[in-house]
């Protein structure tokens, strides 16, 4: 994903993130941008975890959030130079994480069971498995992967129970 007015030789990756101060409709929200390389699923996985308040439920956001970020840095054209980025939005008992990539000519899809302990193809499935619901939107020019994973532990300070909404989950 690209960002407006940033030199590509910036490491976005390594400045401090954008944390706390923002709202959607009245839900906590956070959001941060990471280059789209190998080495910043990493850092994903610190900042999350550092993010969240600690319960159980933190290690499946954290474990959502890193394999939707790896897709798009491993399939799309943000791993080609591009940007990541990762959007965690608190909708009562579900947290989203939603992850905005460069896009690519295909969608990402659920490949027929996963194959064993095959290195690809099991992602998605682990997503799913994890997640209340899950969906796409976009693109070959840019798109966003969400999925929705229900919270029943501490909350962030000010963040009040709510219904969510819902929309459609990955195409299978």
């Amino acid at each position: 994903m690209t960002a407006p007015g940033t030199n590509p030789g910036t490491d976005l990756g390594t400045r401090p993130p954008l944390t706390g101060a923002g709202t959607v409709a009245g839900h906590p929200r956070w959001r941060r941008v990471f280059p789209g390389r190998d080495d910043q699923v990493r850092e994903v996985r610190h900042w999350l975890a550092g993010l969240l308040p600690g319960a159980p439920e933190r290690d499946d956001v954290v474990m959502v959030a890193v394999e939707l970020a790896t897709n798009a840095i491993r399939h799309t054209a943000s791993g080609r130079g591009g940007f990541v980025t990762v959007q965690v939005t608190w909708h009562g008992p579900v947290v989203r994480v939603a992850v905005g990539d460069g896009g690519a000519p295909e969608g990402p899809r659920l490949v027929p069971g996963p194959a064993g302990l095959a290195e690809c193809g099991r992602g998605l499935h682990l997503v799913r498995a994890l997640a209340a619901s899950t969906g796409l939107c976009g693109d070959h020019r840019g798109r966003v992967v969400w999925a929705d994973v229900t919270w029943t532990g501490a909350r962030p300070a000010g963040t009040v129970a709510a219904p969510h909404p819902r929309v459609a989950s990955f195409v299978s």
